[in-house]
């Protein structure tokens, strides 16, 4: 089974942090991002692979 993943988007660093350590935790693949611009690009970065 393929590995999910997820993108954590969220202006607070350490709100990221939490979250993205506690789901690789659990086996996801956890980007994160702190601007919607961001998270778009990294979006569609993904999204061409």
């Amino acid at each position: 089974m393929a590995t999910q993943r997820l993108l954590v988007v969220d202006d607070d660093q350490d709100i990221c942090l939490l979250l993205s350590r506690f789901l690789e935790k659990r086996g996801y693949t956890v980007n994160t991002a702190g601007r919607k611009t961001t998270a778009l690009a990294l979006l569609r970065s993904i999204a061409s692979t």
